[in-house]
């Protein structure tokens, strides 16, 4: 366990560079010292589940969502006791909250960005890269100083204590491929149905193609090429060459599969329609609709009061929660995931009277239409 009650964290990922992406490097900073833990090399990232799991040592982040989130997928770990530097400034309604900014602002520092697309998945690591890990984590507990005070000045202190708990519940999503994601391609819908018989075909082999080579599918063709193939239709590689739709490197790596799937999508006769939304029986219905653009409504102008996104007043999610459940008292409203006791008591009132107002007059207007 660490002895120091502080300790900044910060990790690195392949994201642009690999099909299933993984944290290549785990960054850690204490008032007096920088290390990095390489996940790659390390036999077991395991003694670190105590340190993150503990509720005696607070761990500082600057946009932990994803740092989270990674950590997660990657290693099973749990979190307690997190405090996030772009969450805080969101909270006191700053405007700019890249660390890079609030370095700046709080420590008069610039902070070097050069590397923030480094490929971090490749050995050995330069020693710029090193020197950026480190930066990440270098000024958070400091920066944490600063925008902790000024959160305590402003009484919002346990506003944001109950935003960073929210943190340490987030949980991984599976990545699904979706077959006919072609159609929401930018383009696709202008084309023929032979060349929407082409895009399906070249989206769905892109996608094969890309988790053999383990990469990101926007390096091997992106989108925007493929709906030009799809619109050019060479049905030859001299054609594919000529046509420079294609990078000498792509062309020569994977010409002859296009080629040969433009060719066999040319004689497909089969009519594509596109998919129809989902819609299944969960859709809401017209007072939750109608309550939920009301309740958007109240948190923009709460919003704009404070200075701060709507969001921070209280999630998209929240509000569809709360247009469902239709919470009528307080203790009704103590059942709502996601509205904390700051929340609760800032906002319960406003909530509930909202609510109350539309849904009486809901009820009226059913009651009236009965009697009619």
């Amino acid at each position: 366990m660490l002895a120091s009650p502080l300790v900044s964290v910060d990790t690195e990922s392949d994201s642009l560079f690999s099909y299933s992406e993984k944290i290549c490097l785990v960054q850690f900073s204490l008032p007096d010292a920088d290390y990095i833990v390489d996940p790659l090399t390390t036999y077991s990232l395991e003694p670190l589940a105590a340190v993150f799991a503990s509720p005696a040592v607070e761990k500082v982040f600057h946009g932990a969502d994803y740092d989270l989130v990674s950590l997660k997928r990657g290693y099973g770990f749990h979190f307690s006791n997190i405090f996030d530097t772009m969450v805080a400034a969101r909270i006191l309604g700053r405007k700019t909250t890249g660390l890079a900014a609030l370095v700046a602002e709080h420590m008069g520092l610039l902070m070097d960005k050069s590397q923030q697309r480094s490929d971090w998945g490749r050995r050995p690591l330069s020693r710029e890269q090193l020197a950026y890990a480190c930066h990440d984590t270098r000024y958070l507990i400091a920066l944490r100083d600063h925008l902790l005070a000024e959160l305590r000045q402003a009484g919002r202190e346990q506003e944001a204590r109950e935003a960073f708990a929210e943190l340490e519940n987030l949980e991984p999503r599976t990545r699904i491929f979706d077959a006919d994601a072609f159609w929401n391609i930018k383009g696709a819908r202008a084309l023929d149905n032979t060349g929407l018989q082409m895009l399906r075909a070249l989206y769905r082999w892109r996608e094969d193609q890309a988790r053999s080579e383990d990469r990101p599918v926007f390096k091997v063709i992106s989108d925007k090429t493929l709906v030009a193939i799809a619109h050019e239709r060479p049905p030859s590689l001299q054609a594919l060459q000529h046509g420079h739709i294609l990078s000498s490197y792509q062309v020569t790596r994977y010409g002859y599969p296009v080629v040969d799937l433009i060719n066999k999508a040319r004689h497909n006769s089969e009519r594509l329609q596109q998919p129809r939304p989902r819609r299944g029986g969960n859709r809401p219905d017209e007072t939750t609709l109608a309550l939920y653009e009301s309740l958007r409504a109240w948190r923009k102008e709460r919003a704009a009061v404070r200075g701060v996104e709507p969001d921070v007043i209280v999630s998209n999610d929240v509000l569809m929660t709360l247009a469902n459940q239709r919470p009528r008292t307080p203790a009704d409203l103590e059942a709502i995931a996601g509205l904390g006791d700051w929340r609760r008591g800032e906002y319960g009132d406003d909530i509930l009277a909202l609510i109350n107002s539309i849904v009486k007059g809901t009820e009226k207007g059913t009651e009236k239409g009965k009697r009619e």
